[in-house]
C-alpha cells in the first residue's frame, strides 16, 4: 500500500521543476514519484513525493523538513507524511488523522445526480498515430495506481484516442485536471484532450465503443 510512503512539501518555489525534487530527494531512498502542484498562489507551492518504503519517506522527512531550502524559496520547506489520499490539505496539518473519508465510498451528493459512480475512467484523444501503452503509463502513473489502458487502433490518421482507467475516482479526476489540452506527446501537433468517460465506458459521439471492459 502507499500508506506512510507519500510527503507533501510545502513552501517551494513557485513552478519548481519535478527533476530538481527529484534529485534533492533521491539522497534520502528511491524516489517513486513526484507531483508538482499546478496553479500554486505565489508562495504556496507545494509537491508529492512517494518513496518506495515508509522508512525512506521518514528518513527524508526528518532530514528536510524545515532545513532544507530550495533556491527562490522564501523560507525553508515544511515536510511532512500524508496519508494514502493526500492530495489536498496543508503541510501544517498533513499529520492529523484523517477523519473525513475521500467521496469515493459516499453516497452520490445532489452535485451527481443522474451519474452513476464517479469515473475512475478516463478518455483520452488527440494522440499521436505511434501512442503505445507504455507512453501513456509514463506520464498517467504519476497521479496513481492506473487499472487498464486500452487504445483503439484501427483509427483514421490523426484521430488515434485511447481509455485509461485508474483505481480511484480521486487519482483521475487529479489526472484530467492536470493533462486536459496541458499533456503534448512526441509527434502530436497539439496537445491531448482528457475527459471523464462513463464508468460503462460508452461515449455516445464514439458510438458505443465499450473500450474493452
Amino acid at each position: 500500500g502507499m500508506a506512510g510512503r507519500k510527503l507533501l512539501v510545502g513552501s517551494l518555489p513557485n513552478g519548481i521543476a519535478d527533476v530538481t525534487l527529484r534529485a534533492t530527494f533521491q539522497h534520502y531512498g528511491r524516489v517513486e514519484r513526484v507531483f508538482v502542484q499546478p496553479n500554486c498562489q505565489p508562495g504556496e507551492q507545494s509537491a508529492f513525493i512517494t518513496f518506495a518504503t515508509p522508512e525512506q519517506a521518514m528518513f527524508a522527512r526528518d532530514s528536510t523538513d524545515r532545513v532544507l531550502m530550495f533556491p527562490g524559496a522564501l523560507r525553508e520547506c515544511e515536510v511532512a507524511v500524508v496519508a494514502n489520499h493526500g492530495f489536498g490539505g496543508q503541510p501544517r496539518d498533513a499529520t492529523a488523522p484523517t477523519t473525513a473519508r475521500p467521496s469515493r465510498t459516499a453516497p452520490p451528493t445532489a452535485g451527481t445526480v443522474g451519474h452513476a459512480a464517479p469515473s475512475r475512467k478516463l478518455h483520452i484523444s488527440s494522440l499521436p498515430d505511434d501512442i503505445t501503452e507504455e507512453m501513456l503509463l509514463d506520464e498517467f502513473a504519476r497521479f496513481g495506481t492506473v487499472a487498464e489502458v486500452h487504445i483503439k487502433h484501427d483509427c483514421e490518421p490523426g484521430h488515434k484516442w485511447a481509455f485509461l482507467s485508474f483505481e480511484s475516482p480521486d487519482d483521475a479526476a487529479l489526472a484530467k485536471e492536470c493533462t486536459d489540452k496541458e499533456l503534448m506527446f512526441p509527434g502530436s501537433i497539439k496537445p491531448c484532450e482528457v475527459v471523464m468517460a462513463r464508468s460503462q465506458g460508452t461515449l455516445g459521439q464514439r458510438g458505443g465503443e465499450q473500450g474493452g471492459v
